[in-house]
Formats: C-alpha cells, sequence, structure tokens
C-alpha cells in the first residue's frame, strides 16, 4: 500500500498545478496574439496554442500528483475537461482537412454551426461541475461560467450568422463577431490564468482537504 504524502506536500502540489495551469492560458493567449501569423507559416506550428490550452485543461482536471483537480476528480467534470482538451485539437484538424474554397461557407456551413456548439456544451458541463465541486473557493467557483457567457455570445453569434446565410451574411457584423470572439476569448483566458495563479498563492493547509483528489 502507498503512504499517502503529508499534507503540506498535497498542497503544494496543488498549488503548482493552478500555477503552471494559468501560466499556460495566458501562454496560449500571448501565442495567439502576438505569434499567430509567424505559426502559421510553420508547418504544424497553429497546433502550439492549442496544446497550451489542452495542457492547461488537463492539469485543471487532474491536478498533479492527485492534488488540484479543480472537479475535485469527479467523474462528469473531469471528462468533459478531458474532452475540451482533445476538442481543441480536433476542430483545427476538421480546417485543415476541409477543402478551403469558394463554396466552403456554403457546403459545409453546418460545422461553423456544429463544433462551436459541441464545444460550448463541453465547456457548460466542465463549468458547471467546477462550480459544484467546491475546490476553487466561492464566490470564484462560478468564474469560468462568468467567462464562458463572456466568450459564447459572440462565437455562437457568428455561427449562427453563418449557418442561416452563408452566402448573403453580412461581411460588417461578420467581421464586428470574428473581432469580439477573439477578444472575449483573449480576456477570458487571460482573465482564468491569472485567477489560477492568483488563487493558488492563496491556497494553504485549511484548504488541504477540499484540492486532494478523493482516492478510488
Amino acid at each position: 500500500m502507498r503512504r499517502p504524502r503529508p499534507n503540506d506536500a498535497m498542497t503544494q502540489d496543488a498549488r503548482l498545478a493552478w500555477t503552471i495551469g494559468g501560466a499556460l492560458l495566458i501562454a496560449s493567449t500571448f501565442v495567439a496574439a502576438f505569434l499567430g501569423p509567424v505559426l502559421w507559416s510553420v508547418p504544424g506550428g497553429e497546433f502550439l496554442g492549442p496544446v497550451l490550452v489542452a495542457g492547461a485543461l488537463l492539469l485543471f482536471a487532474f491536478g498533479f500528483r492527485g492534488a488540484g483537480s479543480v472537479t475535485a476528480g469527479r467523474p462528469l467534470g473531469t471528462v468533459a475537461l478531458v474532452l475540451l482538451a482533445l476538442w481543441s485539437f480536433a476542430d483545427r484538424a476538421v480546417w485543415w482537412l476541409l477543402p478551403l474554397d469558394e463554396s466552403t461557407p456554403e457546403r459545409f456551413g453546418f460545422l461553423f454551426a456544429a463544433i462551436p456548439l459541441l464545444r460550448a456544451v463541453l465547456a457548460a458541463v466542465a463549468c458547471v461541475q467546477i462550480a459544484r465541486a467546491g475546490v476553487v473557493p466561492a464566490p470564484w467557483n462560478w468564474a469560468p461560467c462568468w467567462a464562458l457567457v463572456a466568450v459564447i455570445l459572440p462565437s455562437l453569434a457568428q455561427a449562427l450568422l453563418v449557418a442561416a446565410a452563408p452566402q448573403s451574411a453580412d461581411q460588417a457584423i461578420l467581421t464586428l463577431l470574428v473581432s469580439l470572439d477573439g477578444l472575449a476569448r483573449a480576456a477570458a483566458a487571460v482573465f482564468l490564468g491569472v485567477l489560477a495563479i492568483v488563487l493558488a498563492n492563496r491556497l494553504d493547509r485549511t484548504r488541504t482537504v477540499g484540492i486532494i483528489t478523493p482516492a478510488r
């Protein structure tokens, strides 16, 4: 039988998981904002951002060495975070495989709506499970839900506009929604990343019980 580690070691592991996870979220925003054009010219470079996001999500899902799971190790929330991590690669792979030409919006308009919708459902499940797990201290346990609302509105509006009228969509409105979508995603990632780092620094022994993933 493996000897249980001291509570202070578990707290340190949870702090490390949240700190690294938050840093990865912030780094993904930096990469998208400042290195995007460079990375798109490198084969496979567009996957660097998703790799950083996926790493953050997996750390938040599982913690580090059994401590720091924001879902308290509960299956539903953990699986949702894992699927979101995988989805960040899947959607880019879909667009990479599609034949990009003038007929793409008309032929694959349903994908422009389906992919953000499925991702939003997974994110909603994960956010609610994080809030209910009680690992992240209140009221910050609802922060992922706040971020999701900020991100989902312009994203879904953009997807629905393209799906409903792929040929006649108002380009001015579409451009505005794309800009708002990018801004909301960047702001949400930075907000959650900074929050994770701040909360990691506030972890102490009094919260050890909450940050340890239950043994199974």
